[in-house]
């Protein structure tokens, strides 16, 4: 498990990005993470509970909150 510091850009306390997921091993933020699925379907495990997205989902992942993400 490691923690992730998010640098953000210069007077901006956003960081957008987009990514294709097939696997993200467990870690967490010192910032929330909002993740949208564009296209096609992940999971996300927060602590030991398990979701599903879809198309169009989005999910909030709150501060210092473990989690990981993987498709199939």
């Amino acid at each position: 498990m490691r923690r992730e510091y998010i640098n953000y850009p210069k007077d901006v306390p956003v960081l957008i990005s987009c990514a294709n997921i097939i696997e993200y091993p467990i870690h967490w933020h010192n910032s929330i993470e909002i993740l949208y699925v564009l296209k096609g379907k992940f999971y996300v495990t927060i602590d030991s509970d398990k979701y599903e997205l879809v198309e169009k989902d989005i999910e909030i992942i709150n501060i210092d909150e473990a989690h990981s993400i993987y498709s199939e």
